[in-house]
């Protein structure tokens, strides 16, 4: 909260982004994974490595867990991209909000880094993974993005959760 209220008005834009999002950001907040990984014994680490291809950009999220039963990265990819609307964060107004539409999906256990895209040994999962990625969970508003300092804050709506980004 202390964070957003010194960000000083630049909540309201994201930048240019095909310049200013592309690089390595790591997630340093996210109330959900901690709860979820304290109920599943498991350690969460967050990557999300953007890039532009022209003026279009490439997510690329990689989870790292660590959990009794073995190790590994839980990989997704896909556009994102600035909506024209934007989302009404409660308390807080009308937000400028991405969406990122995940198309591909793959895991690699035991594995100390994950490979950059899936290959077609994960076409099992990308079939079951794909159906549950629905719209309503790719729509984040944005609370702060400073590309100066490297920082992103935005809202996960359907738990009403901030998750905070550090560029690595």
């Amino acid at each position: 909260t202390s964070l957003l209220q010194a960000a000083d008005g630049r909540a309201t834009a994201l930048g240019q982004p095909a310049a200013d999002w592309p690089g390595l950001w790591r997630v340093v907040y996210a109330p959900h994974m901690k709860t979820l990984g304290g109920l599943a014994l498991t350690q969460f680490d967050v990557y999300y490595d953007i890039s532009a291809v022209g003026e279009a950009l490439e997510l690329r999220s990689h989870v790292r867990f660590k959990a009794p039963f073995g190790a590994g990265w839980l990989s997704a990819a896909g556009p994102v991209s600035t909506l024209k609307g934007q989302l009404d964060v409660p308390g807080l107004g009308a937000r400028p909000t991405t969406e990122v539409a995940f198309k591909d999906f793959w895991v690699d256990l035991g594995s100390s880094l994950p490979r950059p895209s899936p290959d077609a040994s994960d076409s099992i999962l990308q079939s079951i993974a794909s159906p549950f990625f629905l719209k309503q969970l790719s729509v984040f508003p944005a609370l702060l993005f400073d590309a100066r300092l490297g920082v992103c804050v935005f809202r996960f709506p359907p738990l009403g959760v901030e998750i905070a980004a550090q560029r690595v």
